[in-house]
């Protein structure tokens, strides 16, 4: 995933950190997005480019975990130069299970980020994103759920075959 500089989807009551936990600047982080694009394309071959909500990326499709019945509310738009399916989006279904100002709210989902505590076990976010090869909390927090990849990838691979 480039950066994208101050598209980064965060409040001003968060710390925004670099991939090594450091406290930084969203905008000590260039945008990424239009090198990364141009480069893709002088390849020549079929690309997927994936980032938040709010990154310039080009009729990107939306895909969010409730589209897979997973229990993480996780907006991640993708950009390819393939035609690419986009799914309908149910209305969520409820409130993020959590500690919120002391008292406990329940619900479908998990929010899978940061260290804080009261957003549920490491196995809640497992199963919430449907991960199972890290019990890593920031590597789970960092993850695309996995129903997104095979989603992207089972029609990209369809292009290539249809392509070939």
């Amino acid at each position: 995933m480039p950066t994208v500089r101050r598209t980064q989807s965060y409040t001003p009551t968060e710390v925004v950190t670099d991939n090594r936990g450091n406290n930084a600047n969203v905008d000590d982080y260039p945008d990424l997005v239009p090198p990364t694009r141009e480069l893709l394309q002088q390849l020549g071959l079929p690309y997927v480019i994936e980032n938040v909500p709010t990154a310039p990326l080009i009729d990107p499709i939306t895909l969010c975990g409730e589209m897979f019945g997973l229990s993480v509310i996780r907006h991640r738009i993708f950009e390819s130069n393939r035609p690419l399916q986009q799914l309908s989006h149910r209305p969520h279904r409820g409130r993020v299970a959590g500690y919120r100002h002391g008292q406990w709210f329940d619900g479908p989902y998990f929010a899978v980020y940061g260290d804080g505590g009261g957003k549920g076990t490491v196995a809640q976010w497992q199963k919430a994103m449907g991960i199972d090869w890290t019990d890593v909390r920031r590597e789970i927090a960092e993850a695309i759920p996995p129903a997104y990849t095979e989603h992207i990838g089972r029609q990209l691979l369809n292009a290539i075959e249809v392509a070939a």
